[in-house]
């Protein structure tokens, strides 16, 4: 069996899909609508992010957020992503959406994600690695102790004002180096077409967890699409499955 395959578990944590397999962790982010709720229900996704991070073409105010998870499905887990947020912040989310999971993709540091998980310590703790070439594996083994899951995201273009959902892609191979003692998803420019060559990829890496997306099932900034929603999805299950059938056989 791969060593991939074989950090996978049937988990009740807080880490795992509700359905309680990891290694169909699938991630539909920035989600703002009913509709696109809907789609990722219907498609059986693992996961939705609902942004609480005001420069994002995806964010949801506190209300809005707060409508949309009490109409999440019991089998969907929901994850608030934050970037740099107060204490005070992170308490408001929690109350008003209550997260299965929180995501951190900013600049915090493992002092605070520890507070964090002290403070909330029923309720996973997921951290965004921006990653660019082989050091920065290095900041997988900083915050790993401190994190239920790691999600490697392509590193932000200079200059930005935001983390995530850039829709840029990077070199896979690199996490070839991964070290991880927690699991790890892939982030960063998936899409419909690529997401099942990406799975087999990384899918041979020890840790491998999931997928998440969020501009590569978008026709707009921050508007998803149902069709896309649903193509991903299935294009990412299907390539899970084909996996599992392999180390099978």
């Amino acid at each position: 069996m791969k060593p991939a395959l074989m950090v996978r578990r049937c988990l009740s944590s807080k880490v795992n899909n509700k359905q309680g397999t990891l290694c169909d962790l699938v991630k539909i982010c920035g989600i703002t609508t009913k509709a696109t709720l809907d789609a990722v229900a219907d498609a059986k996704a693992s996961h939705v992010g609902f942004v609480s991070v005001a420069k994002s073409p995806r964010y949801l105010n506190m209300v809005d957020g707060q409508a949309l998870a009490k109409q999440c499905p019991p089998a969907l887990s929901r994850v608030a992503l934050l970037s740099n947020p107060e204490l005070s912040h992170i308490d408001e989310v929690v109350s008003n959406w209550s997260p299965d999971a929180l995501q951190f993709h900013g600049d915090e540091t493992p002092a605070f994600l520890q507070a964090v998980k002290a403070r909330f310590p029923e309720i996973g703790l997921w951290k965004a690695i921006g990653i660019a070439g082989p050091s920065d594996l290095d900041d997988v083994q900083l915050f790993e102790r401190h994190t239920d899951l790691i999600l490697c995201d392509a590193k932000p273009p200079a200059k930005s004002d935001r983390g995530g959902g850039h829709g840029n892609v990077f070199d896979w191979s690199i996490l070839g180096g991964m070290t991880a003692r927690v699991p790890w998803i892939l982030a960063g420019g998936l899409t419909p077409e690529n997401v099942a060559n990406a799975i087999q990829q990384v899918g041979q890496y020890p840790g491998f967890t999931g997928v998440d997306v969020s501009s590569g099932v978008e026709g707009k900034p921050g508007q998803k699409d149902p069709a896309l929603i649903s193509d991903f999805i299935g294009s990412a299950k299907a390539a899970m499955a084909e996996m599992r059938a392999a180390s099978a056989g």
